[in-house]
């Protein structure tokens, strides 16, 4: 009785030990699976890595303490900034010359936010997966981890890393932020540096502080452009595939990149005047961007144009610091990517529609024979010179060709003088063009261009301030006028601020 009671009791805790080891083995094995399918979809996840900031040699950690954190959220708020100007810059240029026949794509295209959060650094994708291998097979759990991890797809998402750096220019010291974009696990495919000029220092205190303020200040410009890189690189694709074939799946795969690179160029360009202080750094990577733009998008005119109009934002950056030798180097520069751009848009004349054809040109050309002008050169310059006859009044009165047209006579004027041998090359016709072009815009005209830009520095600043004013006082709603109206207004105007009507 005693036996066949031990027994039982034997029998129950082997039977209970054995479910408990089945009920555990079970939920490893639920556990791995849940952990694969969690590791699987985390790696499909992009991860945006913003790692903390280098500290840098010389100097205090202290310096650069605090900045890592202040740069992810500048970079958050500059992402919804980026995201507004990817979708302005996308409806604007890519799709309307989709719609017009300018570009033609295999597929088209959408712009996808950046909502993924910024970190510091990478989440590990198999936290879930390693608990049921663990349970599973304590012993070749490491072995066991490396082969699954193997099996998944690579992770998804991109890291930038910020490095300080210090140099001597003259009797100053320069402090700058070197940053670093690149798809995780892969080599950097974007690098640039903002330099900021630091007071002086007379000792490493003073240095240590001054260099803590310029990082500050470069803050700003740096998470502009992560924010541009990553706002670019999530561009995507629509459409189905019809077809298997290996040649036109690569194609698309070029041409998406192609369009990547675009956008950031565009983006880019767009930020060379937001932060006029620190364009090149902008503009390197922009010119770089886009002739990888041109390579993958042979037949497409955007991205040659874009490469000029960086090209000017350089050269007047040249112009502003008083370096007038690259300052031409740039505009010559300019002169041959619209060139290129004008070829391609010739090429395309007979599969797309005739006004944007003829407007897009327009534009083209005009930009073109500005920088002519500013290149110095006595061939360009003649060239210039036939153009500015024909240059005076634009096809189509928007608020883009009245702009262009006001910058262009505005240039010839500083240029050239009185002397251009045409009737309306004249300050007056410079106003006139300028006041239309803020009128047919309504709110979204340049109003606040017409005060900054360096193309109009030959207007006195105060006098454009006070023609803004009063178009505003006149047209209170900032409603979008017709041409017709514009003009009678800005002659109106003209008249007070003792402004001569133009001739024409």
């Amino acid at each position: 009785m005693t036996t066949s009671l031990a027994f039982d009791v034997a029998s129950l805790a082997d039977t209970v030990t054995k479910t408990v080891i089945a009920s555990l083995t079970l939920i490893a094995v639920v556990l791995v699976v849940l952990g694969l399918g969690r590791a699987w979809a985390g790696r499909r996840r992009a991860q945006i890595v913003i790692e903390d900031i280098e500290p840098l040699e010389g100097l205090p950690v202290s310096v650069v303490a605090g900045l890592s954190p202040q740069l992810r959220q500048i970079v958050r708020r500059a992402l919804v900034s980026q995201s507004r100007d990817a979708s302005y810059a996308h409806l604007t240029t890519l799709a309307e010359d989709l719609a017009a026949g300018l570009l033609v794509t295999t597929r088209g295209t959408t712009i996808s936010a950046v909502t993924t959060e910024l970190q510091a650094t990478t989440r590990d994708s198999l936290t879930a997966l390693a608990a049921g291998v663990r349970a599973l097979a304590p012993n070749d759990a490491g072995g066991l981890l490396a082969v699954l991890g193997a099996s998944l797809p690579a992770q998804r998402g991109c890291v930038v890393r910020a490095f300080p750096a210090l140099r001597e220019a003259g009797r100053h010291t320069e402090v700058g932020l070197t940053l670093e974009f690149a798809e995780l696990g892969h080599a950097p495919d974007a690098v640039t540096t903002f330099w900021a000029r630091t007071a002086t220092a007379s000792s490493d205190p003073e240095l240590a502080a001054a260099a803590r303020s310029a990082l500050n200040e470069l803050l700003e410009p740096a998470s502009l452009w992560v924010a541009i890189r990553m706002v670019a690189r999530y561009l995507a694709q629509t459409g189905r595939l019809h077809g298997r074939r290996i040649e036109l799946r690569r194609r698309r795969r070029e041409e998406l990149v192609g369009l990547r690179l675009q956008l950031a160029g565009q983006m880019s360009l767009y930020a060379t005047r937001k932060q006029e202080r620190f364009d090149r750094g902008f503009a390197e990577q922009a010119l770089d961007d886009l002739v990888e733009a041109a390579r993958l998008l042979p037949r497409y005119f955007r991205p040659h144009s874009t490469q000029a109009a960086v090209h000017e934002r350089v050269g007047w950056s040249h112009l502003r610091a008083g370096s007038a030798s690259p300052a031409r180097r740039a505009f010559i520069e300019a002169v041959r990517a619209y060139d290129r751009a004008d070829a391609l848009l010739r090429a395309t004349a007979d599969s797309v529609a005739v006004d944007a054809f003829e407007e897009t040109r327009e534009q083209i050309h005009v930009r073109r024979t500005k920088c002519r002008l500013l290149s110095g050169d006595m061939a360009q310059s003649a060239i210039a010179r036939r153009e500015l006859q024909t240059s005076a009044e634009p096809r189509q009165a928007t608020t883009r060709a009245l702009y262009n047209t006001a910058c262009l006579l505005a240039v010839a004027l500083a240029v050239e003088g009185d002397e251009g041998g045409h009737p309306s090359l004249s300050e007056r016709r410079v106003w006139h063009l300028l006041g239309r072009s803020l009128l047919v815009g309504g709110d979204e005209g340049p109003w606040e261009l017409v005060v900054t830009d360096i193309e109009l520095q030959n207007l006195d600043p105060a006098l454009r301030s006070r023609f803004c004013e009063e178009l505003k006082t006149r047209n209170g709603s900032l409603a979008k006028l017709p041409d017709v109206e514009a003009r009678a207004l800005v002659d109106e105007v003209m008249g007070v601020l003792a402004l001569a009507s133009p001739d024409a």
